[in-house]
């Protein structure tokens, strides 16, 4: 795309890549799936719960880490291939029982929430301050747009295969995690760490801390 610097469009392509696991299936082929393997809509609810806790617990620390220095494309590349390859064995762990495909979900749902952490953090990295709000807006845009390409593929396989045959909605999960790890190379590749602290000790402790102090001033005002 004209217009962005080669670091400036891998990152806009990240977020065209992982908007495909919302689409599909946070939000439309996977709970469809969940069903109808045998399991219901209350567990798939839980399950949602228990993965949103355990991001909220970890985000304070993974946001405090992010800015450490050489930190932050390890976490980064670290998270996202696990999210993505989470996304690629639910094809075929629905077919081995419900807890290991529901393990695989919440690692998927973990992950991709945590990748997305340093994938923000990375925008200082990417551009300067004038283009921020630009370059944050194109990436929202884009990804908003390029999620229902990966998405028509899915619903594809879905109707070729038949509405209540989970062969479509398996091969749609490999083509999300496909779609998702082929626009994230760039990122791998162009995309470094520029700026970053030095690491301090204990950061769980100064991470909480930090959230406690933040409320406690909020109150005060």
């Amino acid at each position: 795309m004209f217009g962005y610097s080669k670091k400036e469009l891998s990152w806009i392509l990240y977020d065209c890549a992982n908007s495909a696991y919302s689409m599909a299936i946070t939000t439309a082929l996977f709970p469809i799936y969940f069903g109808m393997i045998g399991g219901n809509e209350m567990n798939l609810g839980y399950y949602n719960s228990f993965a949103s806790i355990i991001i909220a617990i970890l985000s304070p620390v993974l946001g405090t880490i992010a800015d450490f220095r050489g930190m932050k494309k390890r976490l980064f590349t670290l998270f996202s291939i696990i999210a993505i390859f989470s996304t690629l064995f639910l094809s075929f762990a629905g077919e081995l029982g419900l807890p290991l495909l529901m393990a695989f979900f919440i690692l998927g749902s973990v992950t991709f929430a945590g990748s997305n952490i340093f994938y923000d953090a990375f925008l200082v990295d990417v551009t300067n301050d004038e283009r921020m709000d630009k370059i944050s807006t194109a990436g929202f845009a884009y990804g908003y747009i390029a999620s229902v390409i990966p998405f028509m593929f899915c619903l594809g396989a879905v109707l070729i295969f038949g509405m209540k045959n989970p062969l479509g909605y398996q091969i749609g999960f490999v083509i999300t995690a496909l779609w998702w790890l082929v626009l994230t190379i760039p990122m791998y590749k162009n995309v470094d760490q520029v700026y970053g602290v030095d690491p301090v000790p204990n950061p769980i402790k100064k991470s909480f801390s930090t959230i406690f102090h933040t409320l406690k001033d909020i109150k005060k005002n």
